[in-house]
């Protein structure tokens, strides 16, 4: 599998509009450049990583709105596992088979630990799947 690299462009959008990230072609060129590098993971192949990586979205979004006592001790807690568990999944795919099932083992530790803490969230009613 080979890195494919494009360049993006980010934007910040107007008041009560969320801002994005766009090909360069899509917006004006006055905007800022950021790089970013894209790779086969979130193609076809790996659609376990796409739904991992959407839900990592999600959830710093939905962290945003914890309130400030819970957002660095809870919501930190959760977007570290929730990183930790893509990293650990990247590192799965590049893996050999003997070396994958060790990565398998903790990311399914991970998972339950994730599940307890986001279960502790919607307990509290700082995260709604609506």
């Amino acid at each position: 599998m080979g890195f494919r690299i494009c360049a993006f462009r980010i934007w910040k959008g107007k008041k009560g509009e969320a801002g994005g990230i766009y090909p360069p072609g899509w917006i004006k060129k006055s905007l800022p450049v950021r790089f970013g590098v894209l790779t086969n993971l979130g193609q076809e192949d790996y659609p376990l990583f796409r739904k991992l990586y959407d839900l990592a979205v999600w959830l710093t979004r939905g962290v945003e709105q914890y309130p400030k006592s819970q957002r660095f001790l809870l919501g930190s807690k959760t977007l570290d596992l929730s990183y930790e568990f893509l990293s650990l999944l990247v590192q799965a795919i590049y893996a050999d088979k003997a070396g994958r099932k060790d990565y398998l083992k903790e990311m399914s530790v991970i998972v339950e630990r994730e599940r307890v803490l986001l279960r502790l969230a919607m307990d509290l009613k700082y995260l709604s799947f609506k």
